[in-house]
């Protein structure tokens, strides 16, 4: 890495370090901060639309930041049940559980091979997909109304669970346990927190229904928080276990892209911000009041050409109807009337010329909403649409299945495409610094290229591991030798998220370890007189993490005859062609051959074959 690099990337480390820091230090301050500043752009973004100002008194103070962080909690509360939450769940109770940190939800990465890695192609299928699926039916369920929103979380929460369901209970049947949980138990655990997860979203969204009502022209606001939701609780879920302040960071970065999204989208009265003010009788759809006004203030009106029905008291006060509040904050009232055919009036009254007022009874949205015309073409077209969508989740994992199924197959239909598009190299290491390539690795790489010819492939070109270059790498590699004599080998032992690994032991040669099953396997004698012994060849087959078009595989295992004898495993190819090789895709292969008078014999036996999941 350059200089400039490093110090480009030295001011973002110090703003998510001292980030992290105020939120496990100052956490209660930090919370606050964040209540008051979302409650402040509900109000700041409502008043710019009425093009209105408050006059404030300092010793009010106190008072309006106790309601503007009183508002901006609630919205605060709405957004974590939305965008973080869910999220947050996937992390602890689903990618990183101790069960599925080995697949299929992560593998053990990093250098030494330990370290869990989020998978995104299996965290996609079994997560993201059914809850995108979720997400989708719903947001369009909300331009229908409350009926078809109700209908389709019903159905659409135990759509998602059956999904769940079944995806955990095939992971969980293939897999060998680390701890002496009951299956049913653990399937339980991960049904139940996908559940969670979507209950959450879906309680947030019937929330956010009831406060902004997002019914007619909102297609493009729903897309917008659609792709949100799914995008935000994503990135919480790969990111909480190792950055849990980035985490928060992409909760609030989500947050306020919807609260900004919310204000510009939508026009005049259909703004949030206006629609959660009028739930506390502000705002032009606001109810209607009565205001008790003085001498002063009925002359005031009159003088403001607001037509006024009056009738005096005893006290000589008059009284005013059909007026709604703009604004009640500070020392005046901001009221406007509007008559049919007319243009509204907006009056700013001193709250000191008002004795009281009154506000007429107020429907609720709901019986509101049960009361509404019929619904409009569009919204008929919502209500199906997310029906289709519901349906769509209770044959997704048929559907998924059979689609990844068809695209295996055709992808793989030929085994040697990548070879065929692509160069291929064989990456030789040096058993010792005398000799430049050992007997039965040569024999291997003459295995290889008769191979190639009578496959009418592009003949293979050999490369010293020491001397190989940035672009050779970019080619088809097939690398002989484990990581004591290959360097290559080494580099993607280290990085692929295998079960199955190489040793450091050194027996009669190199050992493999099984961190599946918690075994070892290294080279032992069955016959010592006759100078007969087994031996053990590890294989993978990964794409290339150079260039994910072509492939790699790797062979290794007993110094000198490991290469050879897995050489003749895979090649002439009737293995790499088999339905078993081109199902798994990606794979780990472990062979046991016999070795006698010191020359390994052409056949091998499978201890095992794995996929592996991350390639």
């Amino acid at each position: 890495m350059s200089k400039s690099e490093t110090k480009s990337t030295e001011p973002a480390k110090g703003l998510e370090s001292f980030a992290g820091s105020l939120l496990t230090t100052q956490a209660t301050l930090v919370a606050w901060l964040i209540f008051l500043g979302f409650g402040s752009a509900v109000l700041a973004s409502y008043y710019v639309h009425i093009h209105y100002l408050p006059e404030f008194k300092w010793q009010e103070s106190f008072a309006y930041l106790m309601a503007v962080t009183v508002l901006g909690g609630g919205l605060v509360a709405v957004y974590v049940l939305l965008l973080y939450l869910p999220g947050w769940i996937w992390s602890e109770f689903l990618i990183f559980d101790s069960e599925l940190q080995r697949g299929p939800l992560c593998y053990l990465g990093g250098p030494d091979g330990t370290r869990p890695e989020p998978c995104y192609s299996s965290i996609g299928k079994h997560l993201v997909l059914p809850f995108s699926v979720l997400m989708v039916a719903i947001h369009f369920a909300m331009l229908a109304g409350s009926g078809p929103l109700i209908a389709t979380a019903i159905v659409g929460l135990p759509g998602l669970v059956w999904y769940s369901y079944r995806e955990f209970k095939q992971a969980l049947k293939a897999k060998l346990l680390i701890t002496h949980i009951p299956r049913h138990s653990l399937l339980l655990k991960y049904t139940a927190a996908s559940g969670v997860a979507a209950l959450a979203s879906i309680v947030s969204l019937l929330f956010l229904y009831y406060l902004i009502d997002p019914r007619g022209d909102y297609w493009l606001l729903l897309v917008i928080c659609t792709a949100a939701v799914v995008a935000s609780n994503l990135l919480v879920a790969v990111q909480f276990r190792e950055k849990p302040t980035r985490a928060v960071l992409t909760g609030i970065i989500s947050a306020i892209t919807l609260l900004i999204c919310g204000e510009i989208v939508p026009t005049g009265t259909q703004t949030q911000s206006a629609q959660i003010l009028m739930f506390f009788g502000i705002g032009e759809n606001s109810p209607k009041v009565r205001l008790e006004v003085t001498e002063a203030g009925r002359k005031m009106l009159m003088e403001k050409g607001l037509l006024i029905d009056y009738y005096v008291l005893k006290d000589k006060n008059s009284f005013t109807d059909n007026l709604v509040f703009l604004s009640r904050l500070g020392d005046e009232y901001l009221v406007e009337k509007r008559e049919v055919g007319a243009e509204p009036v907006r009056v700013v009254l001193p709250k000191t010329m008002v004795n009281s007022w009154s506000s007429e009874n107020y429907l609720s949205r709901a019986t509101a909403k049960s009361e509404s015309p019929a619904m409009t073409a569009s919204q008929w077209l919502a209500a199906s649409a997310g029906g289709l969508f519901v349906i769509l989740l209770w044959l997704l994992r048929p559907l998924v299945n059979s689609i990844q199924s068809l695209l295996q197959k055709w992808r793989e239909a030929d085994p040697w495409e990548s070879f065929r598009a692509h160069r291929t190299r064989v990456i030789i290491g040096k058993p010792d610094e005398t000799c430049r390539i050992g007997l039965w690795d040569a024999a291997a790489v003459e295995e290889i290229e008769e191979f190639f010819d009578q496959q009418k492939l592009p003949r293979p070109e050999r490369v010293d591991a020491d001397k190989v270059t940035e672009e050779e790498l970019k080619a088809n590699l097939i690398v002989l030798g484990g990581p004591d004599t290959n360097e290559i080998s080494r580099c993607l032992a280290a990085g692929i998220g295998a079960t199955l690994k190489f040793g450091t032991g050194r027996f009669l040669g190199g050992t493999v370890l099984d961190l599946e099953e918690q075994e070892i396997y290294h080279p032992k004698w069955v016959d010592h007189a006759r100078d007969i012994l087994h031996d053990y060849v590890l294989i993978y087959r990964i794409k290339n993490p150079f260039n994910r078009k072509a492939q790699v595989l790797l062979i290794a295992g007993h110094p000198g005859h490991g290469a050879w004898v897995g050489t003749r495993h895979l090649f002439p190819g009737a293995f790499l062609a088999s339905d078993t090789a081109k199902t798994l895709g990606s794979f780990e292969l472990l062979l046991r051959s016999t070795v006698h008078l010191g020359v390994p014999q052409p056949t091998a036996c499978h201890v095992d074959i794995r996929r592996l999941r991350a390639w």
